[in-house]
């Protein structure tokens, strides 16, 4: 993320050069990126860059063979880059040499830098392809004030993984949908014995979203501007304090440290030492291979409030600077379409981001994916990170930290938070 911000000059500078270039293109040529049609003339090549690795992306080959076998005059290069992948793309803008089109997921920083095209003029002068065709908080996913920059590949909620042999082994009931953090702490805690946890607290602020929100607090002003009264509000602190004394007065997690020695929570749940794990859809293959019995179910809610929860998502977009948009936006809409969709669904790496194509596909209900499709309506608040660009730089490393104080028992909740806000608000200040 760092690296987001030192090259935020320099995209918006080079995106200011090359606005008095676009500026002066005859308005034909507008009108022909924006179609539908396709276009005749040479074999061009497009590139295509994503973070999919390995087995990963024999889907996205498959997509790209379909599509060039249905426009001839295009070629696509599959650019994979698993590792420092957002770094490649902050340089290529910065070179002006981007691909054409990519996947991405941090939506604010690119678009208010400009190094996103606006999606909205095409989709509202193509008539073959609608975003209504997707879930609508999904689109507000790769949206930011009211304009769409991507069209969604695919997504995950967050849901409770839980050992069913575990479970058996102390005599528990398997948790439903509608239970309590109260319910949910008495069950951690008959999990927990041995070298065996009942559940795993991550630091992370993304993981943390949903307890918060669920409890009606939240880490920041829904216009990303402000934290006091909202990472201070007694809502917020009363959800952090419940989720942080999982393991600092309970004891149902393991230290950050003892769960790294044991290969991180999803190894630990693979090996039997952790019962119940909070993640998104990632684990699921390998779980399924594995001789585990696990089960998902939405997490728990506070007693009398309704649940919330929060989305992964990431989306296929395309660079500002470009030579043939017209035809970027062809592979655009071919990487996103329901073909596309199912293809990643049935080779198992990824949920349809299209209602009707999950419920075609009986995923709604399968008994391990349908919790997942299950979140989607509770799914109801922004990620914190879309409502401003300046997340990562100003707010998430210092609740983060904030966060790991009190796991080090180096402060408490209700000390560490309003300071923190105070701190972030502080830096705010100095930034306008």
């Amino acid at each position: 993320m760092q690296n987001i911000q030192n090259s935020s000059v320099a995209i918006r500078i080079f995106y200011k050069r090359h606005m008095v270039i676009l500026c002066v293109v005859p308005i034909i040529s507008i009108f022909l990126v924006l179609g539908c049609s396709k276009q005749d003339g040479d074999t061009i090549t497009l590139r295509y860059m994503t973070w999919d690795s390995a087995t990963g992306l024999e889907p996205e080959r498959k997509i790209i063979q379909r599509f060039e076998a249905t426009h001839p005059n295009i070629k696509v290069k599959l650019e994979p880059n698993s590792q420092g992948y957002e770094d490649k793309i902050i340089t290529s803008l910065v070179a002006g040499k981007p691909p054409d089109v990519f996947l991405w997921w941090n939506f604010t920083k690119l678009a208010e830098l400009g190094g996103l095209e606006d999606l909205t003029p095409y989709l509202e002068n193509c008539s073959d392809f609608s975003v209504d065709m997707f879930y609508p908080n999904l689109v507000k996913y790769n949206s930011v004030k009211g304009h769409i920059y991507g069209l969604p590949k695919d997504f995950t909620a967050r849901v409770i993984f839980y050992n069913k042999d575990l479970f058996d082994q102390v005599g528990l009931p398997y948790p439903k949908d509608d239970w309590t953090w109260e319910e949910f702490l008495e069950i951690a805690k008959k999990l927990t014995h041995d070298d065996q946890y009942g559940f795993y607290v991550f630091a992370g602020t993304y993981h943390l979203q949903p307890w918060v929100w669920s409890n009606g607090g939240d880490l920041v002003s829904p216009d990303g501007n402000q934290v006091i009264g909202y990472l201070d509000s007694p809502e917020t602190i009363e959800a952090i304090k419940f989720y942080t004394d999982l393991y600092v007065r309970y004891g149902v997690s393991p230290s950050g440290g003892a769960a790294a020695s044991l290969g991180g929570a999803q190894n630990m749940f693979l090996t039997g030492k952790l019962a119940m794990m909070d993640n998104g859809r990632w684990p699921v293959l390998k779980l399924k291979k594995s001789k585990i019995r696990f089960g998902t179910v939405l997490p728990p809610h506070p007693q009398g409030k309704r649940l919330v929860t929060v989305l992964h998502s990431a989306g296929q977009v395309m660079a500002t600077i470009g030579k043939h948009k017209s035809q970027a936006w062809e592979l655009l809409k071919a990487m996103s379409d329901e073909e596309a969709q199912k293809i990643r669904a049935e080779a198992g790496w990824a949920l349809p981001a299209m209602p009707a194509l999950t419920e075609k596909m009986g995923l709604d209900r399968d008994p391990v994916e349908s919790a997942f499709i299950r979140a989607v309506e509770y799914a109801t608040i922004t990620p914190c990170f879309l409502r401003t660009s300046d997340w990562w730089e100003y707010f998430d490393k210092p609740i983060t930290d904030a966060i790991d104080k009190v796991l080090l028992g180096k402060g408490t909740v209700e000390e560490v938070l309003p300071q923190t806000a105070q701190e972030i608000e502080a830096r705010l200040r100095r930034r306008r």
